[in-house]
């Protein structure tokens, strides 16, 4: 039997019907497991290691080589990753994940960043902008109550002084 490569991230264990296409034609095929970027399934006619495939699953297709073959069981690397949970659902729309994150890849590498970077930057200017925040909440209330506090302070001086006179 092959080495296996640890996995990146977990699979979810799914039971969904499928069709599968590539190069002995079509035919019925169950996922068994799947992540965003592949999945295990059986099929009726097994596929060959290699091979590049379709699988339908209702509206959705979903391509990808298959790495392993088993003597029930076959492994597609997707050529693209996919959101589980949109497939799961049968939400409308590309189950793609490629241009979410290429997108933002690109535009790190356009602004001369390195992956990571903006994400920190952001989060500086966030927590600035929170810390300006609060000192100008909390002068407004110290201006506010200021002349209160003030009064309350030279309040309780004087009731200090007269306990401190009746106690002689």
């Amino acid at each position: 039997m092959p080495e296996h490569k640890p996995r990146i991230e977990e699979r979810t264990r799914v039971t969904m019907r499928a069709q599968l296409r590539g190069a002995g034609g079509t035919c019925d095929a169950r996922i068994l497991d799947i992540s965003s970027r592949g999945l295990a399934a059986s099929a009726e006619r097994m596929p060959a290691r290699g091979d590049f495939v379709e699988m339908a699953v209702g509206r959705r297709n979903l391509v990808g080589q298959v790495k392993w073959v088993g003597s029930q069981r076959f492994g597609i690397a997707f050529r693209d990753r996919i959101s589980v949970i949109g497939l799961m659902a049968g939400e409308d729309g590309p189950v793609g994940l490629k241009q979410r994150q290429t997108a933002s890849a690109a535009a790190s590498r356009r602004a001369g960043e390195a992956p990571g970077v903006r994400g920190r930057v952001e989060f500086a200017i966030f927590f600035a902008a929170g810390a300006v925040a609060t000192l100008y909440i909390a002068h407004f209330i110290y201006s506010s109550l200021g002349g209160s506090l003030d009064e309350l302070q030279r309040a309780l001086a004087q009731s200090t002084v007269k306990s401190s006179v009746r106690a002689q």
